[in-house]
């Protein structure tokens, strides 16, 4: 089967590592990779991109991801058009509704994010746009610059099915990505556009190691998605209550405890400690909630979870070194042992 793989960097690498990262990921056969954007916990998102587009030539680049509270948009859609100019047509614009790890700020409604990512698809295609009231065009963007949306909750993921070039979403269970994809695909088709065409990424850490057990450390580090389950019991969401419920049920009736066990690790989050290996939320993960969200083990076990999930239909997975310690080592493991696994 074949699978595309990907990796996010940025949360811990220097400036001048960086474009060595994304060189060695370039050479295993990654073919995308994103940086975080927590200004706060790390280096410039788009200073980053920069060098790694400058030290690259094949692989995607883009955000992973931004936010239109952090960055006006005309900024967004003017630094993702720079950075396509740039990589020679590599970049995309990620762009989600923000995480609260390294952005102390209001939440960012659905409908402010559905204006940005309206206004920025037309702005970054080179045409006339309206924020806010106001008509604006670029002098110099041509255009189109690929949009990929962070996305979990269902009106987010809807908003990718209709609008959006690409899916960033959190890893979980084959279930779990399944009831996502359906909702991209739905709203897809109801947008008269071809599901097959969005290309969709799940973020699920993949940890080369002789043992599950000499994986955890660094991977019970690394969860966001257990905030994605968070929101879904906690927040609400007016006409997919019904439908969320429904999952989180069935989840649990898979691994009866799990979902409550996902909510301790969330519930433990702190913002200077997000993504930092010993991190206080790691130290109640379980290996059972290790394996609901991420792939991690012998080679034998890391595929065996990328399998089932390419059963689910998941085409494209992207690791993230953020807690690896051993970030080259760990990009040439994932290259050598394990993407070519999945190249048939």
């Amino acid at each position: 089967m074949k699978i595309r793989f990907g990796i996010g960097m940025g949360r811990t690498e220097t400036i001048n590592e960086i474009g060595l990262h994304a060189k060695v990921a370039e050479d295993n056969g990654f073919e995308m990779a994103t940086v975080v954007d927590e200004p706060f916990l790390a280096r410039d998102a788009f200073t980053m991109l920069a060098v790694m587009a400058m030290n690259t030539k094949k692989i995607l680049l883009g955000h992973g991801v931004v936010d239109p509270l952090t960055y006006f948009p005309t900024v967004l859609g003017n630094g993702a058009a720079s950075l396509q100019e740039l990589s020679a047509g590599r970049g995309f614009l990620g762009i989600g509704a923000g995480a609260p790890a390294g952005k102390f700020m209001e939440p960012l409604s659905f409908n402010q994010f559905r204006e940005s990512v309206v206004f920025l698809k037309q702005f970054m295609s080179g045409g006339e746009s309206e924020f806010r009231g106001q008509k604006i065009h670029s002098e110099w963007i041509k255009g189109p610059v690929p949009i990929y949306l962070g996305a979990d909750g269902p009106r987010a993921l809807e908003l990718a099915g209709e609008l959006a070039d690409g899916v960033i979403t959190m890893g979980g269970p084959p279930k779990l990505i399944k009831w996502k994809m359906d909702y991209v695909e739905r709203a897809a088709l109801k947008a008269g556009r071809d599901p097959s065409k969005i290309d969709v990424w799940v973020r699920s850490i993949v940890i080369v190691a002789d043992s599950k057990e000499a994986a955890f450390r660094e991977g019970a580090a690394f969860m966001p998605g257990s905030g994605a389950i968070y929101r879904y019991v906690k927040l609400k969401q007016r006409g997919y209550r019904e439908d969320i419920d429904l999952i989180l049920t069935e989840l649990d009736k898979d691994q009866p405890g799990i979902i409550e066990d996902v909510m301790k690790n969330w519930e433990l989050f702190e913002h200077y400690q997000f993504e930092k290996l010993d991190n206080p939320s790691s130290k109640v993960v379980t290996q059972r909630v290790m394996d609901f969200f991420n792939q991690t083990g012998t080679v034998d076990d890391v595929c065996e979870g990328i399998e089932k999930l390419a059963e689910a239909g998941v085409k494209c997975l992207a690791t993230a070194n953020y807690t690896i310690i051993d970030k080259i080592g760990m990009i040439n493991r994932v290259g050598k042992e394990i993407i070519p696994r999945f190249q048939d």
